[in-house]
């Protein structure tokens, strides 16, 4: 079979190894296969001969396998390769093959070794890697590595995550740089240690700074791994524990701030356990039982009762452990009498598990002795609350009223029903009323009584209130305090600017002498500090007349702590009088007793003095008849005189605070001179305007308003006075003038133009006719030019009539407008008629008529003046239309409330030049086309209708172009 030198030895040494031998022909076939497949892949080497080598293969593998077969087969040479076959038992087996291609004996030779153990090794070694990897990078801890000089020579773990340094970014950095300043000492202590050891040494809580410049807190612990030859670093594991510290940072202040609520708590506190033991008391536990705290804890509660209180306080104690929050009054005999104590036990649960129970007692011995009194005196109390002057009322503990006072109903303004019966809840609703029902509820749940002041935004007032607990509710007591705070607040603003006010500043004592003085009261008096003090102001300041001082007149209603505001004449330490305005307000004590005054003085010797002089003018200006009115800096009235009110209606009660030309401005007043009037009276010159003013009855007067500033002695304005004279029939005699001069002008205008037309109009046909007359005497009536003249003299004649028609409708028109009437008329309806009377001449030409306006604008107009006005608008533009296009006329109208209504009248005819027209549109006999027929009257008829309407009218025209008017017709 196979030729061998020794065949017995080789076969042994052959089926003794380990590997597994063997050979296979060109199809893949087994020819032979060692011993060594039994124990490797449990099959017989028998049982492998002539099948195919894939037989055993892994399903996986057949196809990679096959390409190496043939790829060895084209080979000369040794091909090595793995795959993974079946053991005859099912699991898989991998094989390294070592494979060559015996060409001239077509026969391929194999070795094949079990490489399982090794292949599984590599990958637990390779997961263990990976678990290592995940561990270091994804864990919490973060790793690293440090030379002898405690440079970074590796960073793994979470570093990046935790402190935001990539490993790059921290190779050869000194971990010192990174380390607070503050903690750099403990540090190097530790790392000494851990060189001088080999045993691993923990770093508590140091500060390492973060990329973004925070301190993060670390524990570090610190091996010591220079010597290991593996390592040769220092190796450390940090964990960012910053929150931990935070967290035991809240805990020690929550335990302090636990600690200092529980010490200090007003009301005694037993910690208990389940036999009734005190773990714990508090300051107010000790002057409960007056004993110190040593004698007090870890013996039983029960010994501090009452026998009777033993079984109470033992039964409330395990119903507290049960879980349930206890709460119960506790009235019995002490060593220091009859006690009512008000007991609260709360359980202590940790894990759901009740450990102690806080016990909390309060001593309301006093409360309830006083509510039982309350109780028993009830009804006496009735007519004691109805006389007294503090508002009372009564609330239950469902919140509503259940009494209320007389001096409560005044102090609400609302009546008893309105109350009783009614919720708490019920009446105040908002968010204003917060204060007082917290007040209220602390009183209801605790029972205590509260003190407090508030503001009444329901009522507009201060109150203070008492409202005191009792089992069936509150009882509360309400007083006005609104003139006391006031007050108050005014000394506090007062004691801001004092010192540095113009005004004098007194404050006296309950003895109204002085205490303190400003330095503004020395510039005003004379008078220092010193020499103030002690003394009562009202005798330092005594005038030199006989009556009563005024500051000593008022001492009555100082001592029943009224404000007092009077102007009072003085005298100065140099004996100059001076006249102050003097407020005094008083201030109270916590018991409402007045405790100091405190006077405000201000300078009004200028103000006196000119108001002297205005009563001595008031009494000239009562006997004038013109209108003299006094108004402040701001133009506001003062007084008027009796004149002003023979003038205008209005008394000086309607005009007081009222600026006189918002009062008697009207429809026609002009707003371009009230803007003067103003203007002047800021400028604080003197000034005379004529105005148009109105009556209190609605009577249009003209006025001549002259105006005068007053000023102090420094020049400020301190008043105007105006004089105001009725000039309306010197008005009426200006207008009247001016319309005898416009009428005038007028009539000169129709003279000229009248003169106009005879010498121009009227001469030529007039001496035509005369000349044809003579001509006719002198020539034969059979003759051709007897017959030629006798047709001029007709045209003539024809011409005459025509111009003294001209003149008639001219005439007509001047005449009719001081009787004209006018209506209001539908514009449209207007418009629409002269279209129908030139509805055949619009054929004839082809012309179109575009019109746009709305039914509902009227005008108020002559409806002839109105037609004849659109009637030769349009007769015109047909007469003047364009040769080469189709004539076009565009009529539109909109009403402006400002300016009435605006008519726009357009065509697209033949057009003039505007240039060479000038002011010449308008007038009579003016014609700017020669070769159409035309007399020149039709412009001049429009712009005189419009004016004798009070209507306007514009026109731009451009040869060959078209005309456009615009029309105004208030």
């Amino acid at each position: 079979m196979f030729a061998f030198e020794k065949p017995s030895v080789l076969e042994k040494l052959i089926n003794a190894s380990l590997d597994i031998f063997g050979c296979v022909d060109s199809s893949g076939c087994f020819v032979f296969v060692s011993d060594a497949v039994s124990y490797v892949l449990g099959y017989k080497s028998e049982a492998l001969h002539g099948k195919h080598f894939s037989s055993f293969l892994h399903p996986d593998d057949v196809a990679r396998t096959n390409q190496f077969f043939n790829e060895v087969l084209s080979l000369s040479h040794e091909v090595n390769f793995s795959s993974r076959c079946i053991h005859s038992e099912g699991y898989t087996i991998h094989i390294f093959w070592s494979v060559i291609w015996i060409e001239d004996k077509d026969i391929l030779y194999f070795v094949g070794r079990d490489v399982t153990d090794q292949k599984l090794g590599i990958q637990q070694l390779q997961e263990k890697d990976e678990l290592h990897r995940a561990l270091v990078e994804h864990g919490t801890d973060m790793l690293a590595l440090f030379d002898e000089n405690v440079n970074f020579t590796y960073s793994g773990g979470s570093t990046e995550r935790i402190l935001g340094y990539t490993a790059e970014s921290l190779m050869g950095i000194n971990a010192f740089s990174l380390i607070h300043p503050d903690d750099v000492e403990m540090v190097q202590e530790k790392l000494v240690q851990a060189l001088e050891s080999e045993e691993q040494v923990t770093i508590s809580d140091f500060r390492f700074l973060h990329i973004n410049g925070e301190w993060r807190r670390l524990e570090t612990c610190l091996s010591n791994q220079l010597h290991n030859p593996a390592v040769k670093a220092l190796v450390t594991s940090s964990r960012d524990v910053t929150e931990k510290y935070r967290n035991r940072q809240r805990l020690i202040e929550s335990e302090q701030r636990f600690k200092s609520l529980f010490e200090y708590n007003p009301d005694a506190v037993f910690v208990e356990n389940r036999e009734g033991l005190i773990l714990e008391a508090n300051q107010a536990a000790e002057q409960l039982l007056g004993l110190p705290k040593h004698e007090i804890l870890f013996k039983p509660i029960f010994g501090f009762l009452p026998p009777e209180a033993v079984a109470v306080c033992d039964r409330h104690l395990a119903d507290a452990f049960n879980g349930n929050t206890v709460k119960f009054l506790l009235k019995s005999d002490f060593e220091d009498g009859k006690l009512v104590l008000e007991v609260t036990k709360i359980p202590v649960k940790v894990n759901g598990e009740v450990l102690a129970v806080h016990s909390i007692v309060k001593d309301i011995t006093a409360a309830t002795n006083y509510h039982e009194a309350v109780e028993q005196h009830a009804k006496k109390l009735t007519t004691i609350f109805e006389s007294i002057t503090d508002a009372f009322c009564t609330i239950g503990r469902d919140w509503k009223y259940t009494y209320v006072n007389s001096e409560f109903e005044r102090l609400t303004n609302h009546k008893k029903e309105e109350f009783v019966g009614k919720s708490f809840f019920e009446l105040y609703q908002d968010s204003s009323s917060e204060i007082f029902y917290k007040n209220y509820l602390y009183a209801m749940q605790t029972g205590c009584s509260v003190h407090f002041e508030a503001y009444s935004q329901e009522y507009g007032i201060w109150l203070s209130i008492r409202a005191f607990p009792s089992e069936e509710g509150l009882s509360i007591y309400f007083n006005d305090i609104t003139e006391r705070v006031e007050v108050q607040r005014e000394l506090q603003q007062l004691s801001l600017v004092a010192r540095h006010s113009t005004n004098g500043v007194i404050i006296t004592n309950a003895a109204r002498t002085v205490e303190w003085v400003n330095d503004s009261f020395t510039r005003l008096t004379g008078y220092t500090l010193e020499e103030a003090l002690g003394k009562v102001p009202a005798e330092l300041l005594q005038a030199q007349h006989k009556d009563q001082h005024p500051l000593e007149a008022v001492k009555d209603e100082m001592l029943r702590g009224v404000p007092i505001s009077r102007e009072v004449c003085s005298r100065r330490k140099d004996g100059k009088s001076v006249w102050f305005s003097v407020q005094v307000n008083p201030v109270f004590g916590e018991q409402g007793e007045i405790v100091k005054f405190v006077t405000i003085l201000t300078d009004i010797t200028e103000r006196i003095k000119s108001q002297q002089e205005l009563e001595m003018l008031s009494l000239v200006a009562s006997g004038t008849d013109n209108a003299v009115i006094i108004m402040d800096v701001e133009g506001l009235t003062e007084w008027v005189n009796v004149g002003f009110t023979k003038m205008t209606g209005f008394t000086i009660a309607e005009m007081a605070g009222r600026k006189p030309a918002e009062v008697l401005r009207g429809e026609e007043t002009e707003d371009i001179t009230l803007r003067k009037l103003c203007e002047k009276l800021r400028e604080g010159v003197h000034f005379n305007v004529m105005i148009a003013y109105y009556r209190k009855s609605g009577e249009k007067f003209w006025a001549s308003v002259d105006t005068t500033p007053i000023c102090d002695k420094n020049g400020n304005v301190t008043r105007f006075v105006a004089i105001q004279k009725d000039i309306t029939f010197r008005k009426e005699a200006e207008e009247n003038l001016l319309k005898m001069t416009q009428d005038l002008n007028r009539q000169n205008t129709d003279l000229q133009q009248f003169t106009y037309i005879v010498s121009h109009n009227l001469r030529a046909p007039v001496a035509n006719a005369i000349g044809l007359a003579n001509l006719l005497t002198k020539v034969g009536k059979d003759s051709a030019l007897y017959d030629d003249s006798l047709a001029h003299l007709k045209q003539s004649v024809e011409q005459l009539d025509i111009v003294l028609k001209d003149m008639n409708t001219i005439l007509s028109v001047r005449d009719g407008q001081g009787s004209l009437e006018l209506e209001k008329i539908r514009v449209k309806l207007v418009v629409e008629q002269a279209l129908n009377s030139l509805e055949e001449s619009l054929k004839q030409c082809d012309g179109e008529v575009l019109f746009h306006i709305a039914d509902d604008i009227e005008v108020k107009a002559n409806k002839a003046y109105l037609y004849s006005i659109f009637y030769n608008l349009l007769s015109n533009a047909i007469k003047y239309r364009a040769i080469d296009r189709k004539l076009r006329v565009e009529v539109k109208c909109q009403a402006s409330p400002d300016k009435g209504v605006l008519i726009s009248f357009s065509d697209n005819g033949s057009g003039f030049d505007m240039a060479k027209a000038k002011d010449n549109v308008f007038k009579l006999y003016k014609r700017f086309h020669k070769n159409k027929n035309g007399r020149g009257i039709g412009l001049y008829l429009i712009k005189t209708h419009l004016e004798a309407m009070g209507g306007q009218i514009e026109v731009t025209s451009k040869t060959g172009v078209g005309t456009s008017f615009q029309i105004i017709i208030p």
